[in-house]
Order: C-alpha cells, then sequence, then structure tokens
C-alpha cells in the first residue's frame, strides 16, 4: 500500500510541470523486466488494423538513438510484438510500424533497452537493433521500403501517445533532458547576434546536458532576470546556462553588490560566487579557471550567494554579467525574496539544495599545529628533533644526519639512536670534465613554527645556480624543490643525487618493482610511467627507515585501484629525461647507496630544471599494541547487541546497506544513521563508515554540479558501465564500483580537487552532526595535507576518531605493480590500523608479512584479509583476521587466548628485533615474544615447507622467570591448537604453515 501511494506521489510530482516543460506527461511506472530499459513510452491503438503507425515525438538526448533497439509490449497480455518495422528514428522522434496483438489497447514501446552482466564492475551495453518481423507481414503491409514508407503515414491507423514513463523518479528524464528539437531551438535564437545566450535556472533543476537545450528553455523563453525565494543565513546555489554559438575562449563572470529596494548596499559583490571560474585549491591556493565551450554546446554555470543570519527581510536586487574575451556579454538581473525565516544549518541537510558547494572553496583544517601523539619540532641550529627522529642539514641544505630512536620492536623511544645514513646526501652535476663543485652560501630559514620548518640554500658555481628549498613537517615528511638552472648552453653528462644508506638500516626494502622484504643486493631501475606506478623507493631496518620519492614541479597524483593506466603519472621532465633516467642500489663497502640518475642533457643558458624529492624518516610513532589487541572490529552492518555479543567494540558500516547505502556519500540516510550511531554509543560500542574520494555515487545530488566543472573533479574518461550513467552522463567519465545490493554506482574521481576541500567538511558534518567515531578507507585517492586535514576533524571529538585503511594487492597490471604500503606511507602518520590482505597471499613469506602487510616498520599494526588470512602467521606480528567479512573466519578464539593472558598489557618483542628474548634453532621458524612481568607468550610459526622439530632458546634473565621452574604451555585454542605441556628443553614439533600459542610462566 505504502509503494502505491509512493508511485501515485512521484506521478504528481512528475506530471506537475509538464505542461510547460513537455508536450506529453511525464510519469513513474514499475515494471518487473528491467532489462527492457529504464524508459518507455505508453502509446494507445483505439481501432482494429494489421499495421499501426506509431509517431513518437520523444525528444531524446542520445546521440546515436538509432544504434538502439525498439521492443513493443502488449500491455494487456504483457507479449513483446515483433512484427514491427522502425521507419524513422532520431534524437527528436522515431516512427514506427507495428501489428497491434489488443483491439483498443494500450502498449509499451521500450526505447533504451539493454543487457547487463552484474559484477563489481558492471558492464551494462545497450542492446542494438533487431529485426523481428515476419517477412510475409512486412510485404503485405509494403513495409520492405522504408523510403517509400516514410511518405504513406497517412495510409496507417495512428497509435495515440500517451505517456513517457520511466521506471523510477531517479531515472526520469524529465525535465531537463526533454530536448527542444532544432527548429525550436533556431526560432528561439533567430535575432541572438551575441556569440552565447544565457539561460538562468534554480537550483532544483540541475543542467544536465551539453548537447542541447532542454524544451523547458525555449518554453519559457530567453529571459534577463532570475527571481527566487531566499531564507536569512542560506547558502544559496543557483545556475546559468551558456549556451555558446560560436566557439568561447573563455567567460568572465561579474556581479554586483546586493541592494536593498532602496538601492543601499546590502552585501558587496564578494558575496557571490562563481564555482567554475574562481575558488580556492585543495592546497589552500587560490585558483582561476578558464571556461571555455565548444560552438553549440551549453556550459552550465554554478553561482552562489552567501547571506548571513543578520540580513534583513525584504526584496533585494543585483546584477550577474557575463562576458566573452570576443567582447559580447549579457547581463541577467537577479531578484531574491528573504524571507524573516533563518535557515539554522545553512541548508546543509537537504543536499539537494546545492548549498554544500561552497564546501568546495573551505580551507577547513588548513592549520599548521601539531597532531596528536606527535610533538612540536624542535630546532638546534641545522638539527630538527621531532618525534623518535632527528634530522641534520648541512651547509648545502640537505641532510646531513638522519637519526631514529625507536626500539627495535618500535613499542618504545631510546636516548641513543640509530643513523639511517653513513654521509650526506650528494646532489652532483656531471660534467665532461669531472663533476661541478657547488659554492654553498648557507641556509637561510625561511618558516620557523611548532608544525613546520622550511629553508633555503643557494649553491653556484661558473656554470651553474642550484637552489635548494626544504621543508620538514613534525610527522618526518622531508620536502625538497630543487632548481637547477644553466647560468650557459651546456651539455651535462648526468644529473644524480646519491644517498648512502647504511646497511643496518637498509636490511629491506619497498618499491622500484620489488615486493616488500629482503633487499637485493643491486637494483637497476629505469622509468615506465606508461605501465609502472613507480617513483619512490623504501629502505630500512624495523627501526629505522628512508622513502625516497622523485618528482618535478609538474607532479599529478595519478589514479589508483585498479585505474592507474587510464591516468598514469607524468614523467619528471628532470629525473626521468625521456626515460633515460632511473634510480640503481648497490652495496659499496659499509654503505649501501642509492642513486638517482637522470643521464645526458643539454640545459640552454637561464633554463631551469626541477629535481624535486620528498623524504619520509620511518618509523613515524610508536606502536599502540593496547589499541590492536583491545580495539576489536566487527565489519558488517549488523544490530549493535548482535556485534556486541560477539565481543566486538567497533563496528565498520561498509557502503550497500540501509544507513549508508550509496558509495562515498553518506548523507541520504542521516536519520538513520544517526539512531543506529546513538544506540551504539548508548551500548559502550565506537561506529567507523566508509567514506573516501576514490569514486562518488550517481546518487549524488551535486553530480551535475560537479560535471560543470569539467574534468577538475571526475576523471575523463570512455564512460560506460551502468544504464544510468550513459543515459544521463554518457560520456567523458570513468564508470567504477557498482554496488547490486542497493543497485547503486559510482563514477571514478580525479587524483587531486577542489572535492577534497568537499571531503574535510563533510567529515566535519559527520562528526558534529551524526556523531560517526571514525572512517573505513578502502584506498585512498587524496595526499597527505587532506589526511592531516581529516585527521584534524576527526580529532575535533573525544575520544578521537579512529582511521583504519584497506587495500587490495596493488601489485599487478592494471594498478602499475605499486605496493600498497609504499603508495600509501605518506598516510600512514594519520592511520590507526592497516587491514592489507585482499589477493595477498595469506601463506607469503616472513619478511613479507613485515614490511608489506604488518605496518609495523612504521608504527603501525594491522590484520589479515584474503581467505582469512594464516592465523598461525599473523599472531606472530600481533596480527588476526576480522569479524564479520571472511565466511567462516571467526578471530574471537585468538581474542579469549590474549584476554586470558591480558596481552594488552605485555611488551612486544618481534623476531626481527635484536632484543627479542626468544630465539629458535630453524631459520624457518620464527617466534615474537609478549612480555608481561613473571610470564610471557610466544607465537612462533613455521614458515618453511616441512615440519620442524623447533627447540627454543630463551633469555630467561630478560623474560624475568627462573628456569628451574618454568613451564612452557600451550592452551587449548579452539580450531587453533589442542592443549599441550612442554618442558623448556624440549623439541616442538611444528608443521608446515603452522605455530603455536605457548605460555611461559
Amino acid at each position: 500500500m505504502f509503494r502505491t501511494s509512493l508511485i501515485a506521489l512521484l506521478l504528481t510530482w512528475c506530471c506537475a510541470g509538464w505542461a510547460q516543460d513537455a508536450d506529453y506527461p511525464f510519469t513513474i511506472a514499475t515494471w518487473a523486466n528491467d532489462s527492457l530499459g529504464n524508459h518507455r513510452v505508453l502509446i494507445h491503438v483505439d481501432k482494429n488494423a494489421d499495421a499501426v503507425w506509431a509517431h513518437i515525438p520523444w525528444r531524446r538526448r542520445d546521440s546515436k538513438p538509432e544504434e538502439k533497439n525498439i521492443l513493443i509490449q502488449d500491455a494487456t497480455t504483457g507479449k513483446m510484438i515483433n512484427n514491427k518495422v522502425v521507419v524513422a528514428i532520431n534524437k527528436e522522434y522515431g516512427d514506427i510500424v507495428f501489428q497491434p496483438q489488443t483491439i483498443k489497447g494500450d502498449y509499451y514501446v521500450y526505447y533504451l533497452p539493454y543487457k547487463q552482466k552484474i559484477t563489481p564492475y558492471l558492464n551494462t551495453r545497450h542492446v542494438t537493433p533487431v529485426f523481428t518481423a515476419e517477412a510475409q507481414w512486412v510485404k503485405k503491409n509494403k513495409l520492405d521500403d522504408l523510403k517509400a514508407v516514410a511518405q504513406k503515414q497517412k495510409k496507417f491507423k495512428q497509435a495515440e501517445v500517451k505517456e513517457f514513463q520511466a521506471i523510477d523518479e531517479f531515472n526520469s528524464f524529465f525535465p531537463m533532458e526533454v530536448i527542444a528539437t532544432q527548429k525550436e531551438t533556431a526560432t528561439l535564437l533567430k535575432n541572438v547576434k551575441s556569440s552565447f545566450v544565457v539561460f538562468p535556472e534554480d537550483r532544483f533543476h540541475p543542467i544536465r546536458m551539453t548537447n542541447d537545450i532542454p524544451l523547458r528553455w525555449v518554453r519559457k523563453g530567453l529571459q534577463g532576470k532570475f527571481e527566487d525565494n531566499l531564507m536569512r543565513n542560506e547558502y544559496y546555489a543557483f545556475q546559468m546556462g551558456v549556451l555558446a554559438l560560436k566557439n568561447i575562449d573563455d567567460l568572465d563572470v561579474e556581479f554586483t553588490p546586493l541592494r536593498d529596494k532602496d538601492g543601499v548596499i546590502a552585501l558587496p559583490a564578494s558575496a557571490f560566487t562563481c564555482f567554475n571560474k574562481t575558488g580556492v585549491n585543495w592546497d589552500a591556493k587560490p585558483m582561476t579557471k578558464t571556461i571555455a565551450i565548444a560552438a553549440q554546446k551549453v556550459q552550465a554555470l554554478w553561482l552562489g550567494l552567501d547571506l548571513p543570519s543578520s540580513i534583513a527581510a525584504g526584496d533585494y536586487t543585483a546584477d550577474v554579467k557575463i562576458s566573452s574575451k570576443e567582447g559580447n556579454s549579457q547581463t541577467i538581473k537577479l531578484l531574491f525574496h528573504i524571507s524573516n525565516d533563518i535557515l539554522p544549518d545553512r541548508g546543509d541537510s537537504d543536499p539537494k539544495r546545492h548549498s554544500r558547494l561552497r564546501w568546495l572553496n573551505s580551507t577547513l583544517g588548513q592549520v599548521d599545529d601539531v597532531i596528536a601523539p606527535y610533538i612540536p619540532i624542535v630546532q638546534k641550529g641545522n638539527s630538527f628533533n621531532i618525534l623518535g627522529r632527528e634530522l641534520i642539514i648541512d651547509d648545502y641544505g640537505f641532510p646531513k644526519d638522519i637519526k631514529t630512536f625507536f626500539n627495535p620492536s618500535v613499542t618504545k623511544i631510546l636516548p641513543a639512536g640509530k643513523s639511517i645514513i653513513n654521509s650526506p646526501f650528494r646532489f652532483i652535476v656531471q660534467k665532461e670534465n669531472g663533476n661541478v663543485n657547488w659554492i654553498p652560501q648557507g641556509v637561510k630559514f625561511t618558516k620557523q613554527s611548532d608544525g613546520t620548518v622550511e629553508w633555503v640554500a643557494v649553491n653556484s658555481n661558473d656554470d651553474f645556480e642550484l637552489t635548494v628549498n626544504g621543508r620538514i613537517d613534525f610527522d618526518g615528511f622531508v620536502s625538497y624543490k630543487l632548481g637547477l638552472k644553466a647560468k650557459r648552453k651546456i651539455a651535462v653528462s648526468d644529473v644524480r643525487l646519491e644517498v648512502p644508506y647504511s646497511k643496518e638500516a637498509s636490511q629491506y626494502i619497498l618499491g622500484l618493482g620489488n615486493k616488500g622484504g629482503v633487499r637485493p643486493s643491486s637494483i637497476n631501475w629505469k622509468w615506465d610511467v606508461e605501465h609502472l606506478n613507480q617513483d619512490a623507493i623504501w629502505m630500512g631496518d624495523v627501526n629505522a627507515g628512508l622513502y625516497v620519492q622523485l618528482h618535478d614541479d609538474q607532479y599529478r597524483r595519478p589514479l589508483n585501484t585498479n585505474f592507474y593506466l587510464q591516468h598514469p603519472l607524468l614523467l619528471p621532465a628532470s629525473w626521468g629525461n625521456n626515460n633515460n633516467g632511473g634510480m640503481k642500489v648497490e652495496e659499496k663497502g659499509n654503505d649501501v647507496l642509492l642513486t638517482a640518475y637522470s643521464n645526458s642533457r643539454t640545459m640552454e643558458e637561464q633554463e631551469v630544471q626541477h629535481y624535486d624529492f620528498n623524504l619520509l624518516i620511518t618509523p613515524f610513532k610508536t606502536i599502540d599494541t593496547e589499541f590492536q589487541f583491545t580495539g576489536r572490529f566487527y565489519h558488517k552492518y549488523a544490530p549493535i547487541d548482535e556485534a556486541k555479543a560477539l565481543g566486538a567494540n567497533i563496528i565498520n558500516i561498509h557502503h550497500g546497506n540501509e544507513i549508508n547505502p550509496y558509495i562515498n556519500y553518506p548523507f541520504l540516510r542521516p536519520a538513520e544513521m544517526k539512531k543506529y550511531i546513538d544506540e551504539a554509543h548508548s551500548k559502550g560500542l565506537r561506529v567507523k563508515i566508509y567514506n573516501t574520494v576514490r569514486e562518488l555515487s550517481y546518487q549524488c545530488p551535486e553530480i551535475f554540479a560537479i560535471r560543470s566543472l569539467g574534468g577538475e573533479v571526475f576523471s575523463d574518461g570512455k564512460g560506460m558501465g551502468h544504464s544510468w550513467l550513459q543515459e544521463h552522463l554518457e560520456t567523458n567519465y570513468i564508470a567504477a564500483w557498482y554496488c547490486a545490493e542497493t543497485n547503486d554506482a559510482a563514477i571514478v574521481n580525479s587524483g587531486m580537487s577542489r572535492w577534497h576541500n568537499y571531503y574535510v567538511e563533510n567529515m566535519k558534518w559527520l562528526v558534529d552532526n551524526i556523531g560517526i567515531d571514525g572512517i573505513y578507507l578502502d584506498d585512498i585517492a587524496y595526499d597527505r595535507t587532506t589526511m592531516r586535514r581529516v585527521r584534524r576533524m576527526l580529532n575535533s571529538k573525544e575520544p578521537h576518531g579512529l582511521i583504519d585503511l584497506h587495500s587490495c594487492n596493488q601489485f599487478n597490471k592494471k594498478d602499475g605493480f605499486i605496493n600498497s604500503a609504499l603508495l600509501y606511507m605518506d598516510q600512514f602518520p594519520y592511520i590507526n590500523r592497516l587491514w592489507f590482505g585482499e589477493e595477498f597471499n595469506p601463506n607469503s613469506a616472513a619478511d613479507f608479512y613485515l614490511i608489506e602487510l604488518s605496518g609495523i616498520p612504521f608504527g603501525l599494526m594491522g590484520e589479515m584479509l584474503q581467505d582469512g588470512g594464516n592465523q598461525y602467521y599473523g599472531v606472530v606480528y600481533g596480527m588476526i583476521s576480522r569479524l564479520g567479512w571472511t565466511k567462516g573466519v571467526d578471530p574471537r578464539f585468538i581474542w579469549k587466548a590474549w584476554d586470558d593472558f591480558g596481552i594488552q598489557k605485555s611488551e612486544m618483542f618481534g623476531w626481527w628485533a635484536s632484543d627479542c628474548p626468544v630465539k629458535t634453532n630453524q631459520p624457518d621458524v620464527h617466534a615474537t615474544a609478549f612480555m608481561k612481568k613473571g610470564t610471557t607468550m610466544i607465537a612462533v610459526a613455521n614458515w618453511g615447507s616441512e615440519a620442524k622439530k623447533v627447540k627454543l632458546t630463551l633469555n630467561w634473565k630478560q623474560l624475568g622467570i627462573d628456569p628451574t621452574k618454568a613451564k612452557i604451555y600451550a592452551p587449548a585454542i579452539e580450531k587453533f591448537q589442542e592443549e599441550k605441556t612442554f618442558g623448556i628443553n624440549d623439541e616442538i614439533t611444528i608443521d608446515p604453515q603452522k605455530g603455536w600459542m605457548l605460555i611461559i610462566k
């Protein structure tokens, strides 16, 4: 009954304005077989005939309607009509002759039928025309010569068009995708002498088409004014649609002040904004965009007016002038009726008002404060101390020494440091007769704050000037921007950077085509951005490491997660040098020398090449083992009591459910989401939601406003995907994830854009209005600047919000063979937990687990995913699987064993650490100790291919246990191990890919 009432309501809504905006009613209907398509025409036949002519003025927006099939269905019997001939078909109308089955009956004409294969990346194809008419019927009605038939329309009985129907409101073309005919458009514009014409439009009718104008505009006629009703404290959004009659290189948009009825200025012109023209970019820098429009194309301009609550009610006027470089302009008079009512939330609770567009220009979170657990930078001359690390620079501005102070298990900060490099960085310009000598002018500090220190150093000689701009942030990020300027035309043999790692701090590697693990003795890597998402390397020990990334001043963040090849890295002109550059690693004495080289080139006089690079000093922070062992995730939308009964205390809400149905747009069920979170809080649980910016649901009400920004927010691509995307967006997008549970489809966002400003604002809105406790990130499509802003928003409530990061294995062709840990390493300082496991082999090598999956070398811990992971391997790193996600996988048995031991109060000593009190006599068997006073839990696992008899060597003094009184006990753990007791000198048999959890008392 409710559904019937809803349909009736939607019918009323759709029909309310059809007389003005269309020739026939556009309504909502339902039909069972959605392969028939989302759109149909209801026609009526009232006379008996063997062949009936249907002239359908459908006013379609799709560019090639002749390439889509037509299906006709008897509305009474439900049977499909095979005897049909399409006489003519174009965007404006279709002429079809068919054989009716029911006298005086209704028929449905489906004009966008499709076939699809349900996959996470939905594959939909509109069906091409299929001729099904019987030859005898065609011959009888003389339908074989279409040109001749087209002249005989009046000889056929005529079907009557009753209405156009969409399968739901979301799919409807009415009214903004009901096109005007060419004749109607030409008549409207016959007296226009300008190179463009402007059509004002309100916010509730987003301009959707770029190739046609809607009939709605023809019916309204050319307008020189725009009028609407507003409220105080409202951020009011509206549109101007610009139809270019000639090619336009750029448009300018100017506003006059808002004046009251007496002509007094109430608000300055700066209260208005054109989002397509100006704004504030993701990095807080002002931006101005070019608005170029090809002839016969439509460009939507989205405008905003920031109304304060203090403005008085009344009538107000202003002008918006749109002008082109060619000298044409048009002014639209604005008349606003402002009521006395105050809109308390600026309109943000209703996304269809488009008030949130102002978030695109937000600078929220763009501050330089220090984020916990990090500490202010302590600077002493050229030395900078940050949490657990120290950087010292030389007179050239380059790193002279880099130290870390973390213990080998990354759980403590020690007084004594460990050097990552053996000697200073060397930036070398090599000529034919040898290397140039630099004369340093010293270091000058240009910014000194708690969160950031910046410096500049100029080095020169007779041939070159090298400007070094350096920066260190409180979290361990170091940025170098190098400008190498030639004083005369000169040939160089090479320009390179040499980083002399110490062997002690370069045991392991990530990057340059190497999976995480033990570093090979040598590497020789070349640039290949077309295929490889590779521009960085990390080498280190668990408690001391350094990431180096090469780029230039034109760096663009590429797409990730299945989309890299569509928008890859830009080859840096400096380091890449037309693919002649590369990186190599080689052992030289006590050094492990990383050399980034660019090879020979000729530089013109005054030419500047930007040899930029970034560094990350790892680990970023000490590991929070207590959170790892007590923060228990239920990765499933389920009743709160269910999650609590299972022992979870943190619920992750994915998309595709009733409170968070749509991909990365968690604003369409706010009341339901808040009710769920409030209940969770009342019962002692925290709730995190899926929310990132890699892709965006087509349900986003602002999607057409965002599309009007060109390729700024949405990545350009070949289109395809879900039927809605093809029918309403058509082209210039990349189809992304499809969620069958809610029939939700998404398109891919670009690498960096103002959408990240919007995202930071939406995070604050979710914290303040919904009460979320954090976010679950399914990969990250923004940079560390945005991540820091997000972290600030989550830290604005107590307890601070949580972020866990999931990634599928991206070491494959479509992702450019990049390590997930390397790709997101600059975000790690602000993450609470990792969930790297999907498509990773759960039986991978121990060093791979350590470097690629665990997060431990970076101050994090993680959980396992693929097939639930190998539980025996996982516990060696304090990792388990996640409850509620992988069918048949249940970590509660490990939880219980940990709780029985009290592992959250223990100190972890990993097998990789020199101070681990437990060693084994087998190279493929590794043991980690979790030590408390008087008792220790040991997780031990066999990475070998055969069963091993293992002898444990225990440092009894370090354990604080008397060996004469000690015993080794294996508690019974369901689905993991049977209860067993061992003597301290016993050999313990461990099967391949298995292990034990042992208690020593």
